[in-house]
């Protein structure tokens, strides 16, 4: 079983769900599609994901590569009905390839704060893995302001309505980072791009600030986002998870 995984930026990775996959025995290729990578062809995975990006998915003048890969999630989940995950960017543009409508939050989430699971998740065979009210990684200025059709909302913070979504257990989105690790915050001191970054959005001091925060709570926000890989791992048959929940 392979997983396409589709990359935006220069050094991201799958982090925490690439390892609940390999651990799962699934193999992940990555697509980095800002590098002029084309869409691989269905037949050749049985997964796709789709990570976070400094993009923005109304963006298509300047990356016309969203458009194919648009064409490709809306294939993916409409017409082949097979398994996805989409993490922060990633949720953007499943909402967006099925008509929901993405744009700019009125108030940007950057670090670990709380996200609320919404009552319907208990009964839920994904999201009821999710912790009601964990701490997760993020950092997003856009956010889904209108769901698709069809989609079930499963959990939202004070600044964001729409945290997690899915279209039955197999087409599954997060907003939040539940991917990062505290060694992916770590290396970030030695990455100048997304430390300036960060401290134009957070101001200056921000990560020696996330970084503390990060080392306090990261671990348990670990085990968290592994005990929701790993469901939904398991709920779809795609392997099996020899990862601790």
């Amino acid at each position: 079983m392979r997983a396409a995984i589709f990359i935006h930026l220069d050094g991201d990775s799958s982090g925490l769900l690439g390892k609940a996959l390999e651990h799962a025995g699934i193999a992940c290729d990555e697509f980095h599609l800002h590098n002029d990578v084309s869409t691989p062809h269905p037949d050749n995975h049985d997964i796709m994901i789709v990570m976070g990006a400094a993009q923005q998915t109304w963006e298509e003048e300047e990356n016309p590569w969203l458009v194919h890969e648009k064409d490709a999630i809306r294939h993916w989940v409409q017409d082949l009905k097979k398994p996805f995950f989409g993490i922060c960017f990633g949720h953007q543009l499943l909402a967006d390839s099925l008509g929901g409508e993405v744009g700019l939050a009125e108030t940007s989430e950057i670090g670990i704060t709380r996200v609320n699971r919404h009552a319907n998740a208990a009964a839920d065979p994904v999201f009821s893995a999710m912790v009601e009210d964990g701490g997760w990684m993020q950092w997003h200025h856009a956010e889904v302001k209108r769901a698709p059709e069809g989609a079930e909302i499963f959990a939202s913070s004070p600044d964001c309505a729409i945290q997690a979504m899915h279209f039955g257990p197999s087409i599954v989105s997060i907003q939040f980072h539940a991917e990062s690790s505290l060694k992916t915050l770590e290396k970030w001191k030695d990455d100048q791009v997304t430390l300036d970054a960060l401290h134009k959005a957070s101001g200056e001091g921000a990560y020696d600030s996330l970084i503390a925060n990060a080392r306090e709570r990261m671990p348990a926000t670990e085990q968290n986002a592994m005990r929701l890989f790993n469901r939904w791992i398991e709920v779809n048959g795609l392997g099996q998870s020899r990862l601790s929940a």
